[in-house]
């Protein structure tokens, strides 16, 4: 059976820190010895992660496509060496042949669009290197709209005081642009406003919520309201529900429980064909004591099938429906 996570951290931890090991074999959260001991089919999702929250540095702002690019190349050097146990996914042909030679399919995905600047001419660029998906934002506010640290469920919870002006004029025409590659939206990250002129303004577009949580579970700016669930849902986005604990919950104990309570909510607003995983693994530093890394997936699809799921639900939970969406992107 296909397993899938729409999102993880793990390839930008590894360039940031060589010593932890390679996409093979690491000490991190996720590696594909692990993965594929798992499933000879497993979908990978790897995060291309430009931090844009730090200060100037004496008044100059770093190079943000630059760092893309000095990751990106990194990435795919590792990608390149272990061709036995992975695919880089360009295409839909790429995705069958990883599927049906039990290597792990590998898709590239920015996390951040400030890594575009203001150039538009950078978005191909991206699409050759064989990125499928953007997060719009990070946390912070950039040229496409604002983060999720912008706007009144942000300042309730971080006691801050910021203007959520929503998504840019640039932002619109980088939706456009997205359209025409089929290059993936996503919407986690994004701050209320640009959330709901996304859905507005990107009405061509294909659209991922790749690691987001309910805001009904947990209170928490990151998460999504059951109106933006069910506007996604509307839109037959999919939605990737994460293994982040403080996104789980505000208890100071996590547990699989916790994770099944998120997914058992956004079935009612995105349905059946919608919903999957989207880890965050290597993304976040607080971890479960017994419910740890990519062996996650398959515990919770154990523990899913003695709920009150049935197995062809479980599957598509587990990765069947993300091999769908993403096949829009290919």
């Amino acid at each position: 059976m296909i397993y899938a996570d729409s999102h993880c951290d793990t390839a930008t931890e590894l360039v940031l820190h060589p010593g932890k090991g390679d996409l093979l074999s690491n000490s991190l959260d996720l590696d594909f010895r692990r993965a594929l001991s798992i499933s000879p089919q497993w979908i990978q999702c790897l995060a291309i992660f430009v931090d844009s929250s730090q200060p100037p540095v004496n008044g100059i702002k770093p190079d943000y496509y630059e760092k893309y690019l000095d990751y990106m190349v990194a990435i795919r050097r590792q990608l390149t060496k272990m061709g036995d146990k992975v695919v880089q996914v360009h295409t839909q042909k790429d995705l069958d042949l990883a599927l049906s030679t039990g290597r792990v399919a590998a898709i590239l995905t920015v996390e951040n669009g400030a890594v575009l600047g203001k150039n538009i001419d950078v978005l191909p660029s991206l699409w050759h290197d064989g990125v499928r998906i953007i997060t719009l934002t990070w946390n912070d506010d950039n040229h496409i709209g604002c983060g999720a640290c912008t706007g009144p469920r942000a300042d309730a919870h971080f006691g801050t005081e910021t203007i959520d002006t929503g998504l840019t004029h640039w932002g619109r025409i980088l939706l456009k642009n997205m359209a025409t590659l089929r290059m993936g939206v996503d919407c986690s990250h994004l701050s209320d406003k640009t959330f709901w002129d996304v859905m507005e303004y990107g009405q061509d577009n294909i659209l991922f919520a790749t690691h987001s949580n309910c805001d009904a579970i947990c209170k928490h700016p990151r998460n999504l309201t059951d109106k933006q669930l069910q506007a996604l849902g509307d839109r037959g986005a999919f939605v990737g529900i994460s293994y982040v604990p403080y996104f789980l919950s505000n208890k100071d104990a996590v547990s699989i429980d916790d994770m099944y309570a998120h997914i058992d909510h956004a079935l009612q607003f995105v349905g059946s064909d919608n919903l999957g995983l989207g880890s965050d693994w290597d993304g976040f530093d607080t971890k479960y004591d017994d419910f740890r890394g990519v062996f996650e997936h398959e515990k919770l699809r154990e523990y899913l099938l003695v709920k009150k799921y049935n197995e062809n639900l479980v599957n598509k939970i587990i990765g069947e429906n993300f091999r769908q969406h993403i096949a829009k992107c290919l």
